[in-house]
């Protein structure tokens, strides 16, 4: 199957890189996402236009992809 299938998660959660077949992850900044988010919704508290950000994000390549 592992030549057919390839799983990729988007979390890098600790529990991808301790089972049999470490998961092959995207890894994005949680708390940068978060501090974006809260200054998003403050800023159209304050009347301001909602506005999109693209925040940087790595692939760690392991064994599922």
């Amino acid at each position: 199957m592992p030549d057919q299938v390839a799983v990729v998660g988007f979390d890098n959660m600790f529990a991808g890189r301790i089972t049999r077949q470490q998961l092959t992850t995207i890894e994005q900044d949680v708390q940068g996402l978060g501090a974006q988010a809260a200054a998003m919704v403050i800023h159209m508290i304050d009347g301001g236009k909602p506005k999109s950000k693209v925040l940087p994000t790595r692939l760690i390549a392991r064994e599922t992809a």
